[in-house]
């Protein structure tokens, strides 16, 4: 967004620079990691410094016993990368973290954001693609918070769902809109017909922002047991990289090659399969504890069990 206020380049860049080197800085007044502690031995350590995370009024007793018994576990269950991922739980979960992965980048979001003052350019707006692309930043910023509110209260799954429901809607809108425009129909020329874009692309970025922008990181750390949740992750993370620089190097190519309607249509195609996905596939973590999680990927379990909770002082 400070890109799009007419910020010099030299003093964007400086802005930029300031915050990672003050993040540096905070470091030095962090906490160490409870874990870290409790792999080496020192529990008064790891109780202090999780005190400290959690907060005065917190019951940390709890939480270091179930974090002692994890770590204990993980140390008792080491096995070969070959064997951690030879369960039927963990193959499950891999193929449904690397799916959910794909999802996220496929369904375009980086080519929408990094090309946004060009598809406002293509659509012919009225309003000023720069002032556009600031507007689209802002809804994100708002579906972000939003999501931060409502997803312990309704769930990972439903918000994955209406995420991917409403962009393969939003990205076919804006397909059937550049076929408009292309074939030189009128309709693409109405001055409120033109607004249509800019509406599309924020109802895409806002249900991102709710859904498939946030979840999906949150969701591979409550899917994987603490025996392969370090490379499953990794895979995970890469995968999802590789994924996004896939979409970004190849948006310009095929809006140039398929056009603007067939781009953002499979785009639409992508995201509505997803949200079947989504419907079929995807186990809802909220309240879960990972041994329920486990149990109903390798389908032993409605997973209905009780969690295990730390509590607070009374």
């Amino acid at each position: 967004m400070l890109a799009r206020i007419t910020v010099p380049v030299v003093s964007l860049s400086f802005i930029c620079a300031v915050i990672p080197f003050v993040l540096s800085l905070a470091m030095f007044f962090m906490p160490e990691s409870p874990t870290y502690f409790l792999k080496n031995g020192d529990t008064s350590a790891a109780k202090s410094s999780l005190q400290k995370l959690r907060g005065s009024f917190y019951n940390v007793d709890d939480e270091i016993v179930v974090t002692q018994k994890i770590l204990d576990e993980v140390e008792a269950q080491k096995l070969s990368f070959a064997q951690a991922f030879s369960t039927t739980a963990a193959k499950k979960g891999l193929t449904i973290g690397l799916a959910v992965m794909f999802l996220q980048q496929f369904s375009g979001i980086n080519g929408v954001i990094f090309y946004a003052s060009d598809i406002f350019n293509a659509a012919g707006s009225s309003m000023s693609p720069n002032t556009a692309t600031i507007i689209t930043g802002v809804v994100s910023v708002i579906g972000t918070f939003i999501s931060t509110q409502i997803i312990d209260r309704l769930g990972r799954k439903p918000l994955l769902f209406t995420s991917d429901t409403f962009m393969a809607v939003s990205a076919a809108v804006l397909g059937i809109f550049f076929y408009l425009k292309t074939g030189k129909y009128e309709l693409a020329e109405n001055s409120i017909v033109k607004t249509v874009p800019l509406i599309a692309v924020c109802v895409f970025i806002f249900m991102f922002a709710i859904g498939f922008g946030p979840i999906p990181w949150m969701f591979i750390a409550e899917i994987f047991p603490p025996a392969i949740k370090g490379p499953a992750s990794s895979i995970a993370c890469l995968f999802n990289w590789v994924c996004a620089f896939a979409v970004s190097f190849g948006f310009p190519l095929m809006n140039d090659s398929l056009g603007g309607d067939y781009t953002f249509w499979i785009f639409a195609a992508i995201s509505a399969f997803g949200a079947a996905f989504v419907m079929m596939f995807v186990v809802e973590t909220k309240g879960k504890s990972i041994e329920e999680v486990q149990k109903i990927l390798s389908g032993n379990s409605d997973g209905s069990e009780t969690t295990i909770e730390a509590g607070y002082k009374r």
